[in-house]
């Protein structure tokens, strides 16, 4: 995420203070550097934390001695290349803290000065969540694979496990065809359109997608595989599920060996956050992760599931209706079952978010019914929904004065907010969507001259563009006619920011939030 830096003389001393405390709530690390000498112009209180030192010792230092504490500039550094127009991006490891950064600068003019402005986003916990997934489910016997399916219906790979290319006879590096968004290219072409259309339909009915289809191999030919999948979490634009092949081919099924692979499953599941277990419909009992165990001392398995932990505290109490919930739609015979709730951390010390998804086993290995259950925390999704929140209040103070402010949901193009100092648009209003009709009317007023800039920059169209190369913010001034003032010069920002759906589905909306002020008369 990256945020406007502005002149800060510009500012009265109320707007600069709500400016550096959403500076410093930001999810970014920022600074300012002058581009000839090095000296820090502006440093935030993140990028502070991130280096350890007090926000105030950055005062007359450089950026290379307050944040590595060196006494020349690095080796690395791209000051002297970087430009106006495109940011340059780099991976940065620091040996100090042991910790894996996301760099992006440009070049900025900071009050007359070329400065170099640039963003550091810490993204320690993401690389290693990333990697041990990819531990996890590699642990798992048999083809898994991780999936994203969006609202418009591609399909694109986010990882598939070793045992899948072992059960095809091929490895991963001479199927590079078929990653990311070409993941259908693999399946025989008369299977294709089947396998959208279940995977659509499971999508909107809110089941398992079960369908067999033959799927590329190593030689050339083709292999029978069924194909089970289970969404692990929802979101407006997407979801991501969990997909199991059995291979039957041969009339076999690819057997979840969990009993000779479960301390590597566990192994990772530590690693990653995401509990693994089995529960035994017909028994009722749960064989739990051996890092849960560990932690907790708890059994390795647990009788007279769920009723067992009821009212020990490992279930928020408030949300122990929905747990008993979850686990009786699988004894009433359902495939998969799923529910958001707080249960104690590993650790016990507190009560954490977590996604609980069940899925049935269809397998012949077990005499008893069986499901397969896996947790995700959420914490970070409810914490981003509070950082939007938190955003959007700032900005509802900071444009009390303006012409006009509509915040648009990107996604659907429903104007969701409409504030305006004169009305004069016609049809806009809270509710209303953003039709052809409706953007007409929002360049009626706008002198001929600027109107193709103002269409070519603010519409919604161009700001989910934007939003897609990675832009969070634009600044627009143009011509305007006001009522009452005649033609104006205006200046409009729309800014670009990040919500997640409730519940902590995890995944974005793109809401913008547009506004005008009035500068001087037009000449």
């Amino acid at each position: 995420m990256e945020y406007q830096i502005v002149k800060m003389h510009d500012m009265n001393q109320t707007t600069r203070e709500r400016f550096d405390k959403l500076l410093d709530d930001a999810a970014s690390a920022i600074y300012v550097c002058d581009a000839e000498t090095f000296e820090l112009l502006y440093i935030n209180r993140k990028c502070a934390d991130m280096v350890g030192k007090p926000l105030e010792a950055a005062r007359g230092c450089t950026c290379y001695g307050y944040l590595k504490g060196q006494k020349a500039p690095c080796a690395e550094c791209y000051i002297h290349t970087a430009n106006h127009d495109a940011y340059t991006e780099r991976e940065y490891s620091s040996e100090a803290t042991g910790r894996h950064y996301h760099l992006r600068g440009k070049l900025i003019d900071w009050e007359g000065r070329p400065a170099l402005v640039e963003y550091m986003l810490d993204e320690t916990e993401r690389i290693a969540a990333q990697r041990s997934l990819r531990d996890l489910v590699n642990g798992l016997p048999g083809g898994v694979g991780i999936f994203d399916a969006y609202a418009d219906g591609r399909v694109e790979l986010v990882y598939l496990n070793d045992g899948y290319y072992a059960m095809l006879n091929d490895r991963r590096e001479d199927r590079e065809a078929y990653e990311a968004v070409s993941v259908y290219s693999a399946v025989h072409p008369d299977d294709v359109s089947g396998l959208k259309e279940e995977v659509r339909d499971a999508i909107r009915e809110d089941r398992m997608v079960n369908y067999d289809a033959r799927i590329r191999e190593g030689g050339g030919g083709y292999r029978w595989m069924n194909i089970r999948g289970n969404i692990a979490l929802r979101a407006k634009d997407k979801c991501r599920f969990f997909a199991f092949y059995s291979d039957i081919d041969a009339l076999k099924t690819t057997q979840l060996k969990l009993e000779t692979s479960q301390r590597g499953i566990d192994v990772a599941s530590a690693r990653s956050g995401i509990r693994l277990w089995l529960f035994n419909l017909d028994k009722c009992t749960v064989a739990q992760s051996l890092s849960r165990t560990h932690a907790q001392g708890a059994p390795m398995e647990i009788a007279d599931m769920p009723q067992a932990i009821m009212g020990t505290g490992e279930v928020f109490p408030d949300d122990e209706t929905a747990f008993c919930d979850f686990y009786q739609r699988m004894l009433d015979g359902a495939d998969s079952s799923e529910c958001t709730v707080r249960v104690r951390s590993n650790t016990a010390a507190r009560y954490e978010w977590q996604h609980l998804v069940y899925s049935r086993l269809y397998d012949t290995a077990y005499q008893d019914r069986m499901a397969i259950g896996f947790a995700i925390n959420v914490d970070l999704q409810q914490d981003m929904q509070l950082r939007f929140e938190h955003e959007l209040q700032l900005r509802h103070e900071l444009i009390k004065n303006a012409i006009n402010y509509y915040q648009i949901n990107l996604t659907t193009h429903v104007i969701e907010e409409y504030h305006s100092m004169y009305d004069d648009v016609p049809g806009m209003c809270a509710g209303a969507t953003v039709s052809d009709t409706l953007r007409a009317a929002l360049l009626h007023n706008i002198a001929p001259e600027d109107k193709e800039r103002v269409s070519d920059t603010l519409l919604s169209g161009q700001l989910l563009e934007r939003y897609s190369r990675g832009e969070t913010s634009v600044t627009l001034v143009y011509r305007r006619t006001l009522p009452g003032l005649g033609l104006r010069w205006v200046r409009s920002v729309a800014t670009i920011m990040q919500r997640t759906s409730p519940g902590g589905s995890g995944s974005p909306s793109t809401p913008s939030r547009p506004f005008s002020a009035p500068l001087r008369p037009a000449r």
